[in-house]
């Protein structure tokens, strides 16, 4: 026997072996052995269910939603409107004569003193003495005053007229302010919150066995 003939008898079984080891994911489809090989798996079909029971009852239950229309009873919000009456101040400025004591500062005319520098000439008298007479041992001096003129700087007053301020105090009638408050009514709108209930249709689905489990077996 050739080695090329032998070694394809050894593939062969090989292949023999695994494919009566391997037990398939899905009874109902056959065996893949390309996909097997190939690395996606024994089985590559999807699930599919297109009668309920039978033959497909051991791969799992299959569910059908029905669809029931239905009323529920709700509550609803609402509102009631209502007029109620509330009292506003509304501030108003009035005027009323009274005799008031006033202290005010008018102008006035005055004669205002006024200071002025002017030169004067001054007279003064400086000491002079005088010898007259000297006989060898004693000797006369005799003083004498001999005036002197300077002038110097003084200052005198005067007036001039000027502008000041009186104070006075009298007492007069004068218009004065006050605020008074009068309270007006006035209507407001308020609203009321009420709860009232209503029917609602809703749509909802109730979900089936096909092996009459009901919805205990639809998680």
């Amino acid at each position: 026997m050739n080695r090329r003939a032998c070694t394809w008898q050894v593939l062969l079984a090989s292949i023999v072996l695994v494919s009566s080891t391997i037990t398939p994911a899905n009874a109902g489809n056959p065996f893949n052995l390309i996909s097997w090989l190939t690395g996606k798996g024994a089985d590559v079909h999807p699930y599919e269910c297109p009668d309920c029971g039978g033959a497909h009852a051991e791969d799992g239950p299959c569910i059908t939603r029905v669809r029931v229309e239905d009323c529920v009873v709700g509550k609803k919000k609402v509102y009631d409107a209502e007029v109620r009456y509330e009292y506003v101040s509304i501030p108003e400025t009035r005027y009323r004569w009274v005799n008031k004591h006033i202290t005010k500062e008018i102008p006035c005319e005055y004669c205002k003193p006024v200071c002025v520098a002017e030169k004067c000439v001054q007279c003064y008298g400086e000491e002079e003495w005088i010898k007259h007479s000297d006989n060898g041992c004693v000797s006369t001096h005799c003083k004498h005053i001999v005036p002197k003129y300077e002038n110097v700087p003084t200052k005198h007053c005067e007036h001039a007229p000027g502008e000041t301020t009186i104070t006075v105090h009298y007492k007069s009638c004068v218009k004065e302010a006050y605020t008074m408050y009068r309270r007006v009514k006035r209507e407001v709108c308020v609203k009321l919150p009420r709860y009232e209930k209503v029917k609602v249709p809703i749509t909802r689905y109730v979900c089936e066995n096909c092996h009459g489990g009901g919805c205990s077996l639809c998680k």
